[in-house]
């Protein structure tokens, strides 16, 4: 069952439905292509990041299939990449910048996934951006205890949680501006979306420990 009525853009069925919000994704791509530079420039030796790199275009690819074909499997795939790349960045800011125990870290993706899919429960509120919330929760957390406790790129997640809330913003005011706005705000999700996961790869290629640092 194709699902025509969720975005302002899509007014009906087919692939070029959403030509913006489909497009507008090669921002995670882009996002992705410039935090691969940087870790490449600062030859960091940890798969870490590349696993997270690819996460990132597969967020891209999973959206492009959800805003052209529109299906709930394709519905699904979208929300389920972006659940899997914020466990992930989770687990490695967890254990490798914060060096918590895997008990430690593993409850904290536990309670996340649960809030995630908790928030999915309640998609008839804020046009669904409720299962967004502990991210965003998690991620002025991380914010605040980076920005305490370490010396490089010490605003960086704060940065994150600050583009996030405007991210979150468009997102959910998407079909209240159909009206006056038909092409409506859900591609600035995207477009700030993918600058708050480069900050955030930033932040996190920057904070990585050296191999050195990590066998000490």
């Amino acid at each position: 069952m194709n699902s025509v009525d969720i975005y302002c853009e899509r007014l009906g069925p087919g692939l070029l439905a959403e030509p913006v919000n489909a497009l507008t994704n090669g921002a995670f791509f882009i996002a992705a292509y410039f935090a691969f530079r940087l870790a490449k420039e600062r030859d960091k030796h940890s798969r870490a990041p590349w696993i997270l790199l690819t996460l990132i275009s597969l967020i891209g690819v999973a959206s492009v299939a959800f805003h052209t074909m529109a299906t709930r499997l394709t519905g699904l795939l979208d929300t389920a990449s972006i659940a899997i790349f914020l466990s992930g960045y989770l687990w490695v800011y967890c254990r490798q910048v914060m060096r918590a125990s895997v008990p430690v870290c593993c409850l904290h993706i536990a309670i996340l996934l649960a809030a995630l899919v908790g928030g999915m429960q309640i998609d008839s509120v804020l046009n669904g951006s409720m299962m967004y919330a502990p991210a965003l929760v998690y991620v002025v957390a991380l914010g605040v205890y980076h920005r305490l406790n370490r010396q490089t790129a010490r605003n960086g997640l704060l940065l994150t949680s600050g583009i996030f809330i405007i991210s979150l913003s468009f997102r959910t005011m998407d079909n209240a501006v159909c009206t006056s706005f038909p092409l409506g705000t859900h591609f600035l999700w995207h477009c700030l979306n993918a600058v708050a996961m480069y900050l955030a790869m930033r932040t996190l290629i920057l904070s990585l420990p050296r191999p050195a640092e990590k066998s000490a």
